[in-house]
C-alpha cells in the first residue's frame, strides 16, 4: 500500500475562498460598534459611539497581545475584554446582549465568494480527497464564518472546519493543523494545506509536515517568504497543482 499518497486537502478561507474589499476593516468595525450600542440600549445602557470606538480599539490591542504567541480566545472571553474596556459591567447578561451584534457582524458587509472556489473545492471532493478547513477567525468566529460558508454553497463541502477561536490555537501553531488532521483521520505526510499567506499557511503547513500549495491572487506580497510546493495564480490552478503533487 502505498502510504505516501495524498488523501486530504485543507484549505484557508479568506483570500483563499472566500475576499472582501479595502473597505471591509471600516464597515465590520462600524456595524459591529453600531449593534453594539443598541444591543445595551435596548438594556438601558447608554454609550456613546466615541466610547464604542475606543473600547473597540483597546480590546483589540488586549487581543493582539494573545494572536502574537499564536493563541486565539473564544468569543465569551472576548466579549468580556470588549465590555471591560467599555467600562460596563461584563455581566452574563451583559455579554448575551451583544454577542450577536459582536460576532454576526460579517453577516452585514457581503463578504465575496472567490471566482472558482466552489468549483475547485468540489474537483477535490470529487476526486475522492477528504476535505477540511482550518481558518483563524479574529474577532468573527467559526459561528459565523459557518453562515457565511453555508451562504456560499461552501459549508456542506467539508467534512471539518476548524476555526481558530474554537481550537484556541490560530495558524501557523502546529497544534491547530494538528487537530484538524487528528478530526479528520490524516497523516502530515498525506496532507497538502492549500492557503494564500507565506507564514499563517505555508510556514504552518512546514512545521506540521504538511505540503502546501499557495494562491497568489489576494495574498499580501509582504507576509515573509517561505517556500511552498506549489505557487499558483488563482484557484481554479489548484486541481492541476494537486495532479503534480501526486506523481
Amino acid at each position: 500500500m502505498d502510504t505516501s499518497r495524498i488523501d486530504t486537502i485543507t484549505f484557508d478561507l479568506w483570500n483563499t475562498l472566500i475576499s472582501h474589499d479595502e473597505l471591509y476593516d471600516e464597515s465590520i468595525r462600524r456595524a459591529r460598534t453600531e449593534g453594539i450600542m443598541e444591543a445595551l440600549k435596548d438594556k438601558g445602557i447608554i454609550v456613546g459611539m466615541e466610547d464604542l470606538e475606543r473600547a473597540h480599539e483597546l480590546s483589540g490591542q488586549k487581543l493582539l497581545e494573545k494572536w502574537s504567541d499564536d493563541i486565539d480566545v473564544d468569543v465569551d472571553g472576548q466579549l468580556e475584554i470588549f465590555l471591560r474596556c467599555l467600562n460596563v459591567d461584563p455581566s452574563p447578561d451583559n455579554m448575551m446582549a451583544i454577542e450577536s451584534p459582536y460576532t454576526d457582524a460579517v453577516l452585514k458587509v457581503n463578504p465575496y465568494l472567490v471566482d472558482g472556489a466552489v468549483e475547485a473545492v468540489c474537483d477535490m471532493k470529487e476526486r475522492g480527497y477528504r476535505i477540511a478547513l482550518i481558518s483563524n477567525t479574529g474577532r468573527t468566529p467559526g459561528k459565523a464564518m459557518r453562515k457565511v460558508m453555508k451562504n456560499f454553497g461552501l459549508l456542506d463541502l467539508f467534512d471539518v472546519t476548524v476555526f481558530s477561536n474554537e481550537a484556541g490555537y490560530q495558524k501557523p501553531h502546529k497544534k491547530i493543523f494538528e487537530m484538524t488532521l487528528e478530526m479528520i483521520g490524516s497523516l502530515p505526510s498525506k496532507a497538502v494545506h492549500i492557503g494564500d499567506h507565506s507564514v499563517l499557511d505555508v510556514l504552518g503547513a512546514r512545521r506540521m509536515g504538511m505540503k502546501s500549495v499557495r494562491v497568489m491572487k489576494h495574498a499580501k506580497k509582504d507576509d515573509g517568504y517561505h517556500e511552498p510546493d506549489i505557487y499558483i495564480d488563482d484557484i481554479t490552478g489548484l486541481p492541476e497543482a494537486i495532479t503534480k503533487l501526486e506523481k
